[in-house]
């Protein structure tokens, strides 16, 4: 299982500013993806790793 930012509708937007609010804290809403990762050979955990350097983000190549 991964976990993503949440996308949210605008009453669980309104729900999360709130909550802020009261607690005088940032808050950050997440969503689980039922996804498996992938066992990766060693040269395509070198290109992700690459990539990610490259593009400042986290990689997971998943199963189909």
């Amino acid at each position: 299982m991964l976990w993503s930012m949440a996308s949210l509708d605008e009453d669980k937007l309104k729900a999360i500013k709130s909550l802020e609010e009261r607690l005088r804290k940032p808050v950050l809403a997440f969503s689980s993806l039922d996804v498996d990762p992938d066992n990766l050979k060693e040269d395509e955990l070198i290109q992700i790793k690459e990539l990610e350097d490259e593009l400042g983000v986290a990689l997971v190549a998943i199963h189909k």
